[in-house]
């Protein structure tokens, strides 16, 4: 979470910031990654370099990183370390919320999209259920939970 600075009042208006984790070897291949997938040099290049774009908005007195929310994945961590990093702020607490995991697509974790795509479909579509895998319905049901806490 930042604050956003150069507002009239007093108290700083809360800015939130989703930030998506960076590349994993998954991603680049076109899997559907497992939940211990961690991080490729290219993803912890993009982790400093965003940042090292956080710390000049910051320089700029666009907003102040106040609090850094992560899902219990190691990917999530690795990238907040980088931004952490990049920032000057290595060391400071990063509050983990397991919740806010990604969608779980059960049995078809590994596998390459193009396979699923070939015998699924649309895996992404609206009324797809993946097999031993999360629903779309339950996913926002376990998103809107973390954020509530």
């Amino acid at each position: 979470m930042a604050e956003a600075s150069g507002s009239s009042s007093t108290a700083a208006a809360p800015l939130v910031l989703l930030i998506r984790h960076g590349e994993t070897g998954g991603n680049a291949s076109g899997r559907l990654q497992p939940p211990d997938e961690p991080l490729s040099t290219n993803g912890k290049r993009q982790a400093r370099r965003l940042g090292e774009a956080l710390k000049a908005a910051e320089a700029r007195g666009d907003f102040r990183v106040a609090t850094i929310l992560v899902s219990d994945l190691a990917r999530t961590k690795e990238t907040a370390a980088g931004l952490l990093q990049a920032l000057g702020i290595e060391g400071r607490d990063v509050a983990q919320e397991p919740l806010l995991q990604e969608r779980n697509f059960g049995d078809l974790r590994g596998q390459l999209y193009l396979d699923v795509r070939q015998r699924y479909g649309d895996f992404f579509a609206e009324g797809f259920a993946p097999p031993n895998g999360e629903t779309w319905p339950d996913f926002r049901i376990r998103v809107k939970l973390a954020w509530s806490k």
